[in-house]
């Protein structure tokens, strides 16, 4: 083995949200309307190895992040409004690092297709 590896952790984030694209181009012209997903919330940080954070309390830490950035709707969904999924990932992955995590990336993908992320790749 050459190099010297590096411990992560991964946590999984689902929340069910919508958004909406006001410049999609004509052929997907319906993202510019309010549409819902699943979006499924990855976030990788530098570990150790018997971790830094606990799973269950790192998933809590993102779910808060998220309940305090964007509004929530009458049923429990969440209103990112315009944001896209890269936008979203850049928005946790800042919120983590200004708390003191070494987030190597987040990504976020719409009902576990297609995603965006920010980060080191």
């Amino acid at each position: 083995m050459s190099g010297e590896g590096k411990y992560y952790s991964r946590i999984r984030v689902y929340v069910e949200g919508y958004h909406y694209w006001p410049e999609a181009p004509a052929d997907v012209w319906f993202l510019r309307n309010k549409h819902r997903h699943f979006f499924i919330i990855d976030v990788y940080v530098e570990s150790g190895p018997n971790r830094n954070v606990e799973f269950f309390t790192f998933s809590n830490i993102v779910r808060q992040i998220i309940n305090k950035g964007y509004e929530a709707n009458p049923d429990g969904s969440i209103d990112f409004g315009e944001n896209s999924c890269e936008t979203i990932a850049r928005y946790i992955y800042e919120k983590l690092s200004d708390m003191g995590f070494k987030v190597k990336r987040a990504e976020v993908s719409e009902d576990g297709f297609n995603a965006g992320g920010y980060g080191y790749v």
